[in-house]
This record gives structure tokens, sequence and C-alpha cells, in this order.
């Protein structure tokens, strides 16, 4: 919570984790009032369906119970604010608990313009820097029991590029852990992947990718956001290419172009 209030506090809408005395103080008759207000038209509303469907059925059940919602024609089109969250060269401390453990997270986040290629190197390349983390922090260092990176590109409902880094452990390793960490980002920027690590991840990708097209779920993510992106949902057949062309090159110009904005830290350490 106090990360989210620190990411977001200029944010005009940010809330965070409400307490009793905000739930008490909530006006309910306004939520309700707007809830109805959202729900009274499902005109502009988009309905995805996946599985073993029968297609009979499925367009007899669309014919009484979604043709049968009520539809005003009114379109409704999102709003998009000004605000944005912290981006830069940031670092807080937050000391709460008595346990003796902390957790560190180094996020690189900022405003971008969306391309599917860079998007695809920009999750490649958290794979790769998840594989140098464990090797550095948890088998060479033997800090943490855990580590791993994330990264991502998104289109809506701004661009915006995010690669975060996280891990728990004793403070007393917290400094020494973080400079590691940072000097794995650093040789990535400097040098690209090894091609040892770049052919490691691809096969990974592609044999997630193989359990993601048996799944219900993935099937109707990707109907939804490339309806919701206006992007074309046949990319899908040719993830497996786009994956295998992919170069050391590629992933050192995307982390260079994104990984040097600076980072924000954020500490939790146990109270004095």
């Amino acid at each position: 919570i106090e990360l989210s209030k620190f990411l977001n506090e200029a944010s005009p809408r940010f809330m965070g984790f409400p307490t009793p005395e905000d739930l008490d103080n909530s006006d309910y008759d306004l939520a309700y009032e707007k809830y109805q207000e959202r729900f009274k038209d499902a005109g502009d509303f988009h309905f995805y369906f996946v599985g073993n469907i029968d297609e009979n059925k499925l367009i007899e059940y669309a014919t009484k119970y979604i043709g049968s919602l009520p539809s005003y024609n009114s379109n409704e089109k999102y709003i998009v604010t000004d605000f944005r969250p912290l981006s830069g060269s940031h670092e807080k401390v937050f000391e709460k608990g008595k346990d003796p453990k902390s957790s560190v997270r180094i996020i690189y986040q900022g405003n971008a313009e969306y391309d599917p290629k860079e998007a695809l190197i920009m999750e490649t390349i958290g794979e790769v820097l998840t594989i140098k983390l464990i090797e550095k922090l948890r088998e060479e260092e033997g800090g943490v029991y855990g580590v791993g990176a994330s990264g991502s590109i998104r289109k809506t409902p701004y661009g915006w590029y995010n690669m975060t880094i996280s891990f728990p452990c004793g403070p007393e390793n917290v400094e020494k852990l973080k400079a590691a960490a940072l000097a794995q980002v650093e040789t990535l920027i400097n040098d690209g992947p090894t091609s040892e690590d770049l052919a490691k991840v691809k096969e990974n990708l592609l044999l997630d990718r193989k359990e993601d097209l048996k799944d219900n779920r993935f099937w109707l993510n990707l109907l939804k956001d490339a309806d919701y992106e206006n992007e074309n949902a046949g990319r899908v057949l040719n993830y497996d290419v786009r994956v295998s062309e992919l170069t050391q090159e590629d992933l050192k110009k995307v982390a260079q172009k994104y990984l040097t904005k600076g980072h924000i830290t954020a500490i939790h350490n146990p109270e004095p």
C-alpha cells in the first residue's frame, strides 16, 4: 500500500486500501447510482466466448439473454487523464513490522510509444534478467530465496513501459544485493544477453505458449485485448516466428532505450 501511495501520490483518484473509517464515510447511495449508470446501457458492451461451444446454443442464448439487455446507443468512451505514475530516479525506504526480513523492488517505468515488437522484447528482457538474477543473487551471493524480473510495454490507456525486479532478503544484505541486481541490468545494457541465455529464454517462451494455447483464459484475454487495443488477433499465429527472430542486438537496443532513464528503488525494512 505504501509503495502504491508513493508511486501514485499525484493522482487525484488514488485512494490506497480503504480504512474502516473510509468505508463508514462512503456514500453508498452514490455508489449504487453510479453502478446503475454504468450498466443501464449494454449497447456498447462487447461479449467474448471461448471453449467447446455449441454454436446453435450460443446463438439461441445470446439472442435471449444478451439481445434483451437495454440499449440507449450512448457509445461512451473513456477519458485519459494527464496523470502518470512516478518515473525517473527515486528511492523510498519503508520501515514497518518486526520480522527480520526486507524486500526490495527496483522499477524502471515511464511513457512509451507502443510497438508490438518492442513489447515482446521487453518481456524477453525480463525473462533474461530473471535467469541472471537467480544465478547471481541466489546461487552466487546466497542472499535471497526468490528473485525475478518482469517487463512489459502496454498500449492502453496510454503508452507505458515497465520493468520490475523484486526480491526478499535479510536487512543486512539489502545494499549488496541491490547493487548486484543493478549490475546485471547494466551488463544487459552494455553487452546484451549471452547467446545461451537468449536461446534458453526463447525455448521457455515457446514451451509456455504451447501450454497457453490449451487454456480458455488465454484465448479469452487474446480476443478481449485485440478488440480493446484495436490489434489483429491473428498475430497469435506467427508468435513462434516472432520469438525465433529475436536477436541479442534487439534486446540490447531496447534495454538501452528504456532502462537508462533512471529507476525507482523501494525498500521495505523492519522497524528499528
